[in-house]
């Protein structure tokens, strides 16, 4: 690699690789100190669960992509409509990573959730992309929360 330059970092699972912080733990605290693009895992979970919207519009770009299960939309008043209705399901929601790869200030994530939703379950794998933030932060240009299509009616 050319001197000066960065090497990717890559987080998840398997050998050689150091694991994303534990999820369901994030804080506001570590958004505004000392983020990395795994911690949108945790944000993600954590907001979910805890039934704030607010806090997952926050975790997106002005113009970001959430690919919803009705199709695409842009714009953070779009993605505040699909949360919304996500969220209205009353589930709950786990989230793995599988793979963070940060090259500069972009990131190429992805993560297998599991929603169980009274006896029901679901689960996929995403493909999301996100930027740092002037401020340190991370957030979402492209979320694909089922990247796989399996989803898919």
């Amino acid at each position: 690699m050319p001197s000066g330059q960065r090497s990717p970092v890559v987080i998840g699972a398997g050998p050689g690789r150091s694991q994303p912080p534990e999820m369901g733990h994030f804080s506001p605290q570590l958004r505004l100190c000392a983020m990395t693009p795994g911690d949108l895992h945790s944000a993600v979970q954590s907001a979910f669960n805890n039934g704030d919207v607010d806090s997952l519009v926050d975790l997106y770009e002005d113009d970001a992509w959430l690919f919803g299960p009705s199709g695409p939309v842009q714009g953070t008043d779009a993605i505040r409509g699909v949360w919304n209705e996500l969220l209205a399901m009353t589930g709950s929601l786990q989230m793995v990573t599988q793979y963070v790869v940060e090259k500069e200030d972009m990131a190429l994530l992805s993560n297998r959730w599991t929603s169980t939703i009274g006896d029901d379950e679901l689960s996929a794998v995403t493909a999301e992309v996100a930027r740092r933030q002037s401020d340190g932060t991370w957030k979402y240009i492209f979320d694909n929360p089922d990247a796989a299509g399996i989803l898919a009616v």
